[in-house]
């Protein structure tokens, strides 16, 4: 077992590993149980405890559970590992990195800060980035973009989403000397900011590669979305006016109504 690779002792171990995940399903083992055994062993039975919780993440067991659906299944094993949150953050980022990712988007059950330290310890900057805009910490995250990450085209999404000006602000603060940058902005940003905002910021004598192509790629979807949002606009005018043609035309009409006589003389209107 000491030489043995991942792949091997998956192999050796996935009947045991699902039929643990079906009798963790039905409540006969429970994950607790399972989990302090395999922990208790040492380091070197971590690698099962990884096979084990993903296989309750995915629900991977040998069957389904009275005819229900992998869905279902699945589901039910996301809960039980939901017990367990940090240990998975810790499994998932040592053994399987996408899965990681998964985890923390659909998860609220591990620490925040304790996740932030595994993903900072092992440089996983997509993963901190995720976790620090969960948090709130949005300048933080969008500088992890641009400085270890180096994505203009990531940094522009992450500054749409959040949709602050303050971060709009940094974004251009640091890409101002930085003819790439510059461009980048200039293909991608689109209406997110007013075209005479960027070029006004654009430092003078800056030379930078497809600068015309580029301020004029940005113009035109300006352009495009002012005539959009006119077109649009014209529409709901002439909506807005049929609307009180009715409502003038439905007042000028006068109202039908009958007189009704009963027995003792009252009169009743309807």
């Amino acid at each position: 077992m000491k030489y043995a690779s991942l792949n091997e002792l998956e192999d050796a171990t996935t009947e045991v590993i699902h039929l643990l995940v079906d009798e963790a399903y039905q409540g006969i083992v429970r994950p607790e149980q399972v989990i302090d055994q395999l922990q208790g062993q040492g380091p070197s039975y971590q690698p099962f405890l990884f096979f084990y919780m993903r296989a309750l993440w995915k629900g991977q067991g040998t069957q389904n559970e009275r005819g229900r659906g992998l869905t279902q299944v699945a589901a039910e094993g996301k809960t039980l590992v939901e017990d367990f949150g940090d240990l998975a953050v810790e499994l998932f980022a040592e053994y399987d990195r996408p899965l990681l990712m998964e985890f923390l988007r659909s998860s609220q059950s591990y620490a925040f800060e304790k996740a932030s330290q595994v993903c900072e310890a092992r440089h996983y900057i997509p993963e901190l980035v995720h976790l620090l805009s969960k948090t709130g910490q949005t300048k933080r995250a969008l500088f992890l973009i641009i400085d270890k990450l180096g994505d203009v085209s990531q940094a522009i999404s992450f500054a749409k989403e959040q949709n602050d000006p303050d971060l709009w602000n940094d974004l251009l603060d640091y890409g101002m000397d930085k003819p790439r940058f510059i461009r980048g902005l200039l293909e991608e940003v689109g209406t997110a900011i007013n075209p005479i905002t960027l070029v006004r910021r654009i430092p003078e004598g800056l030379e930078i590669e497809g600068l015309r192509d580029g301020i004029g790629r940005m113009i035109r979807e300006y352009e495009i979305q002012f005539s959009i949002s006119e077109g649009v606009a014209r529409v709901l005018r002439g909506e807005v006016a049929m609307g009180m043609d009715t409502l003038r035309a439905g007042q000028k009409k006068g109202v039908k109504f009958e007189v009704v006589h009963d027995r003792d003389g009252d009169v009743e209107v309807y």
